[in-house]
């Protein structure tokens, strides 16, 4: 399962590379572009 609340917990901290593996995670997934932005960011 996508963990949407951790890309938003990275991108407050500016842990850029936490938020690219959970970001390339959700990806590989099959999770849409759209969804990440949506509901993650």
């Amino acid at each position: 399962m996508t963990d949407f609340n951790a890309m938003t917990e990275a991108l407050v901290a500016c842990d850029a590379a936490k938020l690219t593996e959970l970001v390339n995670a959700a990806l590989a997934a099959d999770v849409s572009a759209d969804d990440i932005l949506n509901k993650g960011l």
